[in-house]
């Protein structure tokens, strides 16, 4: 006997549909078996890729998916739940792209009688999408096209009150510059990976929220008690303590020991910019307050600094002002605030900013001046900067120096250097997504010098009873990072902030089940969030395979098999080529591919991904996928 219906706790089971072409907007309710399957996010969002879209779709071809999603437990009030997670077809990359973003925007969109919208299409003039509990209507944007995001966000909320949530591009999303950024709530931005860009060749300017009700959870008293235990241990934790100081998440770079760990310019060197003794000290004084943070999270990480820009535009993650001191050499923190803060009023992506105007001071000999300006005149495609908003990889193979473009798959570095982080780099070479610094865990953390005291002891969870050397690459770091990659998957498919939880901060394993069930209300366990992540990888891999991204894309630039660590602790370090190649092999087989990087028959088979194996896009084919 089927067992009677009820509503879901914790999400509401529908996403809404708009054709930006035609105007029509539909709601799709997904049944709970494919919500606990795909649960949400980039893993639910690569599943609609592979599904609804055909192999070989350019990234800004109008028929081509734009997804704003949540998942079953994101956007309610609760540490870590913050995060909402923007999927469509990487510009950069050429492969899936994905990009999860923090505060206010992902509880509204929870709030908005939907877990997500799935655009697809593109509107004849400028538009911005309203949604609220009562549907989806597209608005005329013609007025605000070519305005900064402040601008756009200020008008928007004016025009629809300050609870609305404004998702929204600059003009160099308008100008589809590949490595264009989506800006929420003034400083929450989704930077990596040219989402931006697919949004302006949509013609769409904005998203705008108007939030309801939460969707009901399953255990409110027990969803508040693990945020309250979260709240009285994180101060005791090094790294979510860090997060909670005046330098947030974007000074990391001025404490001691960073030399070797990071690199300068185009990855020529490990010897940092020299900075005032007082550097940490001024950035904190530049601390102008809370950005509000994550609704309900008690580490307040995205802090405001001034700028001369605007106050509203001054928020801070873990890369930006790090690329553009350490990559473009403005030591002067206030100059970078203020450059930073111009990428968030242009919607562009630091990361790869710098990285292109790095590449370019080494190419050109010059180290990079000027790059306020070029900033402006790459989001506006003018003055000749338009190659530059290419992205490395393309602006490279331009000109014919393809050594000194520090990309995987065409995505830029951060400033983490490969060669001093094993793991790391192996990560960089394998994952669909390229080289994003919060791919996995860092080694850093479980160096015997250099790791915090907790470390392992939180690591013993996952079956890891030593410390390694951050350098060092073997079969035991394979291991390692093969396991900590499934996790954080399972994490982000869950949309739940890797920097409040496992295995370094302060919500283990344990923790995040807990919060699965308290919110929906399903009997969970560590093993089915590492499912989760392995589902998620294997479908991302097997999307970038069906759009030619394979194997020989699994690689890192020939600088950090060539040139050795130059400064630092690490000095010397260098990746051995042999080494490298067989981790990449040994990889593969620990996540249960051939030694082509495909994902293997029997490794679909258990995770009920057998029907994604040279998918054809059709309804049929979804309509096969297991219960």
């Amino acid at each position: 006997m089927t067992p009677p219906s009820c509503p879901p706790y914790g999400y509401t089971g529908r996403l809404r549909h708009v054709d930006l072409t035609s105007g029509a907007v539909s709601a799709e309710v997904l049944p709970e078996r494919i919500w606990r399957r795909y649960v949400g996010g980039g893993l639910l969002g690569v599943r609609q890729l592979l599904t609804s879209t055909p192999p070989g779709l350019d990234a800004f071809d109008p028929a081509s998916l734009l997804m704003f999603l949540s998942s079953v437990i994101g956007g309610h009030h609760a540490v870590g739940l913050s995060k909402f997670t923007i999927v469509a077809k990487s510009p950069l990359t050429g492969g899936v792209g994905e990009a999860r973003v923090t505060g206010p925007f992902g509880m509204a969109l929870k709030a908005s009688g939907c877990d997500g919208v799935v655009l697809r299409g593109r509107a004849t003039e400028p538009t911005y999408l309203l949604v609220d509990p009562n549907g989806a209507q597209l608005r005329p944007a013609v007025d605000l096209w070519g305005a900064e995001t402040q601008v756009a966000t200020e008008t928007l909320k004016r025009r629809h009150g300050a609870e609305a949530a404004v998702a929204t591009i600059g003009p160099a999303g308008e100008r589809l510059v590949r490595y264009a950024s989506v800006l929420t709530e003034w400083i929450h931005p989704a930077n990596r990976m040219g989402l931006g860009a697919v949004m302006g060749s949509k013609n769409l300017k904005a998203i705008v929220v108007i939030p309801g009700d939460l969707p009901p959870v399953y255990d409110p008293d027990e969803l508040e008690a693990v945020t309250e235990g979260y709240r009285r241990r994180m101060t005791h934790n090094a790294l979510t303590a860090a997060q909670l100081s005046p330098t947030g998440f974007g000074g990391w770079f001025l404490g001691d020991g960073m030399t070797g760990y990071a690199a300068s310019r185009n990855f020529e060197t490990n010897v940092l910019p020299t900075f005032p003794a007082d550097a940490a000290e001024r950035l904190a004084d530049a601390l102008t307050g809370s950005a509000g943070g994550c609704p309900g999270c008690p580490n307040d990480c995205i802090k405001r600094y001034a700028n001369a820009v605007d106050e509203r535009l001054g928020g801070l993650d873990e890369e930006g002002l790090a690329a553009l001191v350490l990559g473009c050499g403005i030591t002067d923190l206030a100059t970078a605030l203020t450059v930073h803060a111009r990428c968030h009023a242009l919607g562009l992506d630091p990361v790869s900013l710098s990285a292109v105007w790095a590449h370019v001071g080494e190419v050109n000999g010059d180290g990079g001046e000027g790059l306020a300006s070029a900033a402006e005149r790459i989001a506006h495609r003018t003055d000749g900067a338009g190659p530059l908003g290419e992205g490395v990889r393309r602006l490279a193979e331009a000109h014919g120096d393809t050594g000194a473009a520090m990309h995987v798959k065409g995505l830029e570095l951060g400033r983490y250097d490969p060669r001093a982080s094993a793991g790391q780099a192996l990560a960089y070479a394998v994952s669909p997504l390229g080289p994003r610094y919060e791919i996995v865990e860092h080694d850093l953390d479980f160096d015997p010098v250099d790791g915090p005291s907790n470390a392992l002891s939180q690591m013993r969870t996952l079956g890891v009873d030593e410390w390694e050397p951050m350098e060092r690459l073997d079969s035991a770091r394979v291991a390692r990072t093969a396991t900590l990659l499934d996790l954080w998957s399972g994490l982000d498919a869950l949309g739940l902030c890797l920097f409040a939880g496992p295995p370094m901060r302060e919500l283990t394993q344990r923790h995040v089940a807990q919060l699965v069930h308290t919110v929906t209300g399903w009997l969970t366990s560590d093993h089915e969030i590492f499912m989760w992540g392995r589902r998620r990888w294997n479908l991302m891999r097997l999307y970038n395979l069906r759009e030619g991204i394979d194997a020989e894309d699994d690689r890192l630039p020939d600088r950090f098999f060539d040139e050795p660590i130059d400064a630092g602790r690490l000095a010397g370090a260098v990746l051995d080529r042999s080494t490298f190649a067989a981790s990449v092999r040994e990889y593969y087989a620990l996540a249960g591919w051939d030694d082509r990087g495909r994902p293997l028959p029997i490794t679909l088979a258990s995770l009920g991904l057998l029907w994604a194996d040279d998918s054809p896009t059709s309804e049929s084919c979804d309509q096969s996928t297991p219960t």
